[in-house]
């Protein structure tokens, strides 16, 4: 049985061979580009996403717990049960989101139905990371947050 973090953890695996954020050659061998479904978000969609993101990135900084968790699809919510558990986890493994010298929107895409939002992090060593961002349309309309990675980068910051 494939589990919802399972599934999660492919997408993400192959959205970093499709961005090219392994080796040419790892990514050809394990991804063909021509079998992923051309679709594409409306500006309007994607100003929406980067406008969640960002809000939950002031949020951390601001150290906001409730607003941060908020922004988290329900199914997030759940799993996590409180604002205090959600945010301990944030800090304990995605300081870098909220802690860098800068970060930088992507072009988004979607992969098998799921909406990904990439992020260039430079860290304040000057490495670049790509935050992963999976989010999900709920029921009103709305963009939330389901699920974020951080993975190093080839690609240098501009």
């Amino acid at each position: 049985m494939v589990t919802r973090l399972t599934a999660f953890r492919l997408l993400l695996w192959l959205l970093v061979s499709f961005l090219g954020l392994m080796s040419p050659a790892a990514a050809t061998a394990r991804f063909d580009p021509a079998a992923a479904p051309e679709k594409k978000l409306s500006a309007a969609d994607r100003a929406k996403i980067q406008r969640v993101i960002s809000l939950q990135l002031k949020a951390f900084e601001r150290n906001d717990e409730s607003v941060a968790f908020s922004y988290s699809t329900p199914e997030t919510r759940k799993h996590f049960g409180t604002a205090r558990e959600f945010m301990a986890m944030v800090r304990a493994d995605y300081t870098l989101l909220f802690d860098n010298a800068s970060r930088k929107f992507l072009e988004a895409a979607i992969v098998d139905g799921q909406v990904i939002q990439p992020l260039q992090i430079v860290s304040r060593g000057g490495e670049t990371f790509v935050a992963l961002y999976a989010v999900e349309r709920q029921p009103d309309r709305d963009w939330r947050i389901a699920g974020c990675e951080i993975a190093p980068s080839t690609l240098q910051a501009t």
